[in-house]
């Protein structure tokens, strides 16, 4: 008698049509071992609801997209119930900053892919989280990035909050808007902004948002 496959339910929270309608052919087209259900969503409460469900096996993100979206309650939040569910998450990362890297693996996220990573490489991090491996997958191109003892940012040492803050003014938030967000004083956010700067050898705001550019935080 054939073996009936157990469905995977997939879901993919971002905004962009082009992120959703490749991954959804990939998965449709490429993964064959498994019977793939996929649903998208933009909204993290509508992807807490289909999680609290038990709806989900996989989550499929972005990086820049959750972390814009979700604050760090929230990303916890998502975390306890991922584990209380049984969901493993996949995330995809557009930069190859080292140190951020380094952040992103040590947040304990099931899977961590490179958008610079061959196909094939994101398959083999689906068959990893569809095998019920309980060890972290961090692809090659990530794997690669952070092992690169050659580059120069590896001695650079911004705390999480200076990286916070580098990211929400990247994405046009002013020190006002950050310090409301955040609960801090601006002058606070003004001092983490002033030592990442200084820390990263930027001068201007404008080689800040060069740097985000670059860094794929735009």
């Amino acid at each position: 008698m054939e073996d009936i496959k157990k469905p995977v339910h997939v879901v993919i929270y971002y905004n962009f049509n082009m992120f959703d309608n490749e991954i959804c052919e990939y998965l449709k087209n490429k993964i064959t071992t498994e019977v793939i259900s996929i649903k998208t969503c933009s909204d993290h409460q509508e992807l807490f609801s289909e999680v609290r469900k038990g709806n989900v096996d996989l989550i499929f993100t972005e990086y820049n997209y959750l972390y814009k979206n979700c604050d760090s309650g929230e990303q916890q939040k998502l975390k306890n119930l991922c584990a209380k569910n049984n969901v493993k998450t996949l995330i995809f990362m557009q930069n190859s900053n080292t140190l951020l890297i380094k952040k992103v693996i040590q947040q304990q996220y099931d899977a961590l892919v490179s958008t610079h990573d061959s196909i094939d490489e994101l398959q083999r991090a689906i068959g990893h989280l569809i095998s019920d491996s309980e060890k972290q997958f961090i692809s090659k191109v990530l794997t690669e990035a952070v092992n690169d003892k050659l580059k120069n940012q590896d001695q650079i040492a911004l705390t999480s909050k200076e990286w916070e803050v580098v990211f929400l003014i990247a994405q046009g938030h002013s020190l006002s808007d950050i310090a409301a967000k955040k609960n801090r004083a601006i002058s606070t956010v003004a001092t983490q902004k002033q030592n990442a700067m200084k820390k990263l050898d930027i001068k201007s705001n404008a080689e800040l948002l060069k740097y985000a550019y670059l860094n794929g935080m735009l």
